[in-house]
């Protein structure tokens, strides 16, 4: 398994990519979180998801630049605390 390492700003140069695709390419890193609830309008939880450029360490020991995408869920189901977590990632070209 990678070993994810993250940064919380995108290291890409402006050098190697054009002004627009540049500013276009800051646009695709986030983080938000959504509140999830009742048809009520009672809270139930939250789900979270973040993009946000980092790295992870492949078999061979080299650090690769990717795109790491993590979505979450933290809530009450039956009065009891669940959530699930899902991560996954994309090599940057």
């Amino acid at each position: 398994m990678p070993k994810p390492s993250t940064s919380s700003a995108p290291s890409v140069s402006s050098d190697s990519v054009a002004d627009g695709e540049y500013e276009e390419l800051q646009l695709l890193f986030f983080s938000e979180t959504l509140a999830m609830v009742s048809d009520t309008g009672e809270p139930q939880g939250e789900l979270t998801i973040e993009v946000q450029r980092g790295k992870y360490q492949e078999k061979l020991g080299l650090l690769t630049s990717c795109i790491f995408v993590h979505a979450f869920t933290r809530g009450f189901l039956d009065k009891m605390l669940c959530g699930n977590s899902l991560l996954g990632s994309i090599p940057a070209a």
